[in-house]
């Protein structure tokens, strides 16, 4: 009776272990309260497993003791710990170390606890991908729905960049699932992927489907290198040429956009428009729009005269996204090859009147969604910050801007760094010691990549250590022979140059692929 009980509550304790870690991988696509729930009751499940087996507590901690892939884990934890020994702004400090305490959370508990079976990894894989799934369900209907001058808007219960990288592992997931499920209804982890592949281009995640084209391409690589038929090899290699060559020949076209088509030599410009009015050409501005410049062919008269009959904004306001209107109407003519006069405006369609009272300043940017429209952006600020030394709001040019900053504080700080709390205010000190603007405050506070991040906080030693976290660990465990965690991998890796690592993301799954499955890639 007493080995039944015991048995049972062992069952349940399993049962609750899973569901908490499958609440934790539900909580990477919906919310952090679901995160923090399914991570309270993985602690809580913990407790309750060593106060049952108490017995064998010392036992237990004696092979995690052994574990050196999960004490490495777990080293990084006390990196953080230690790194309050030299900061100056302890408030910080402490609430920084919060955040990274699912790094000590899932290598201290996946590591004492027997790996999950085939079965009740897929019951976890499914509630992430039950996440994902309804995450982009919410993100469908606000595009739909929904209000919204930005794209990234549609995002609401997420940041962009970190929900874009929970739906490509939802991708990779859904790979997993397709190889290990053996009855029909594997064929729907396939629809999941088509599904889930479908709205990183719907919500435009660049960072995203730039890992995932990435990805393609390593294990198509991968698969000619480790093939034995030639077939396969030459299929593979030429598939990949193609695309890649299709890749570069579509970014080409759109580069020439930025490239001049029409001259500003001053002696070949007309000096006056169609009904008298006289063009004002600024022959020294660079700044082009599609090809076409910016600052020639502008009569501001006729432009003011002729955009206030046909619209109800005045011309010296603001459009819907808070810009000067003329501002935006000049790109926009620009753009379409128009002169800058009541004849370009004449030109407009009621369409394209819309756009620009949205803010729209360019009609390759009119729709909703459009994955051309985010590269021709990328490629705007590009040249922007490249000629004008100008980085537009939260765009993906502002981040050299924050790189600056942070080698600017590596450089100041190498051996050591300044601490686990003084991150943010070495960010903040720098942007001044180096007469750069910040935009906007709230997005400037971290150089928003994360080996910086660790190399400023902890300096060269620090660095190092953090970069054989990543890798020892994998080599360890022997998993950089499993597809699913060198997919894994690559995303943490290659995220890490753009963005801040999110902790529960890395933590969870780094440490479920590392120790908490059996090991069936062989």
């Amino acid at each position: 009776m007493i080995r039944f009980i015991c048995t049972y509550i062992q069952e349940i304790i399993r049962v609750i272990y899973v569901l908490s870690l499958g609440t934790t991988l539900i909580g990477l696509s919906l919310s952090k309260a679901t995160m923090s729930t399914g991570q309270i009751a993985l602690a809580s499940i913990w407790l309750i497993d060593m106060s049952v087996n108490y017995r064998r507590i010392a036992e237990r901690f004696h092979a995690l003791w052994k574990n050196k892939a999960a004490m490495v884990c777990i080293s990084i934890f006390f990196l953080y710990v230690i790194g309050l020994l030299w900061t100056e702004n302890y408030a910080f400090a402490i609430r920084d170390l919060r955040s990274k305490l699912p790094l000590l959370l899932f290598p201290f508990t996946l590591a004492m606890i027997k790996p999950l079976n085939i079965k009740e990894l897929k019951a976890i894989f499914y509630m992430f991908l039950a996440g994902g799934l309804t995450g982009t369900i919410l993100v469908l209907f606000a595009f739909f729905f929904g209000e919204f001058t930005d794209i990234r808007q549609i995002i609401w219960f997420n940041f962009n960049i970190r929900f874009g990288l929970v739906i490509l592992m939802a991708v990779m997931v859904s790979l997993w699932c397709f190889k290990h499920e053996t009855t029909k209804k594997r064929y729907w982890f396939l629809v999941l992927m088509a599904w889930f592949t479908g709205m990183l281009v719907l919500m435009e995640s660049m960072t995203a489907l730039c890992i995932l084209m990435f990805i393609v391409f390593f294990f198509g690589l991968r698969s000619v290198w480790l093939s034995s038929r030639k077939a396969v090899k030459w299929g593979v290699l030429v598939l990949l040429l193609t695309t890649g060559v299709s890749v570069f020949l579509y970014l080409n076209h759109i580069y020439t956009d930025f490239q001049p088509k029409e001259s500003k030599n001053l002696s070949e410009l007309d000096k006056t428009t169609a009904h008298g009015g006289v063009y004002e050409h600024d022959t020294t501005s660079k700044q082009l729009e599609n090809g076409y410049w910016i600052r020639i062919y502008i009569c501001e008269p006729e432009l003011r005269e002729s955009w206030n009959k046909r619209s109800t904004i005045d011309f010296d306001s603001v459009d819907f996204m808070g810009y000067r209107l003329k501002a935006t109407l000049i790109r926009y003519l620009t753009g379409k090859g128009l002169r800058k006069d009541a004849e370009g405006v004449a030109a407009l369609s009621e369409a394209d009147t819309h756009n620009i009272e949205q803010g729209i300043a360019n009609h390759h940017n009119a729709k909703k969604s459009s994955l051309d429209s985010r590269i021709r952006t990328v490629f705007w600020e590009y040249y922007s910050w490249k000629e004008f030394d100008f980085a537009t709001n939260t765009s993906l040019t502002q981040r050299f801007d924050f790189w600056r900053a942070g080698f600017y504080t590596i450089k100041h700080n190498f051996w050591f760094g300044v601490g686990t709390g003084d991150m943010i205010d070495a960010q903040m000190a720098a942007y001044k010691e180096i007469k750069m603007l910040m935009p906007n405050p709230e997005i400037s506070e971290t150089p928003h990549n994360h080996y910086l991040i660790v190399f400023s906080t902890f300096g060269i030693f620090g660095f190092v250590w953090f970069l054989f976290v990543l890798i020892y660990p994998g080599i360890k465990m022997k998993k950089f022979r499993m597809p699913l965690y060198i997919a894994f991998f690559i995303v943490v890796i290659l995220s890490m140059f753009v963005e801040k690592l999110t902790m529960t993301f890395f933590a969870a799954f780094n440490t479920l692929l590392l120790f908490g499955m059996f090991d069936e890639e062989k």
